[in-house]
């Protein structure tokens, strides 16, 4: 009795309403055993990847805001999405 987990891309849209854009993907998780009469079981998922990601620190004497901006690191991302981030943020 082994579980096999598999996930597929749905889809991978592009959000032009902001600016830079965003890319959205859409992930189908299955988890199946030949043996499990309640099996296969599958859940849904989604995420946006932004082009770059803020982070804020407080000074904690002041209270004072500290905003930094960064490139997401979609390195570790399918060949697809991989693919359209590079094209349209290039």
């Amino acid at each position: 009795m082994a579980v096999t987990k598999s996930s597929k891309i749905e889809s991978i849209m592009v959000d032009y309403n902001s600016e830079p854009p965003t890319v959205m993907v859409r992930t189908l998780t299955t988890w199946d055993d030949k043996d499990d009469d309640m099996l296969p079981m599958s859940q849904g998922s989604a995420k946006t990847i932004t082009k770059t990601k803020k982070t804020t620190t407080y000074n904690e004497t002041t209270g004072e805001a500290t905003t930094t901006e960064s490139a997401t690191d979609y390195s570790g991302e399918d060949a697809n999405v991989k693919a359209i981030c590079d094209l349209v943020w290039s």
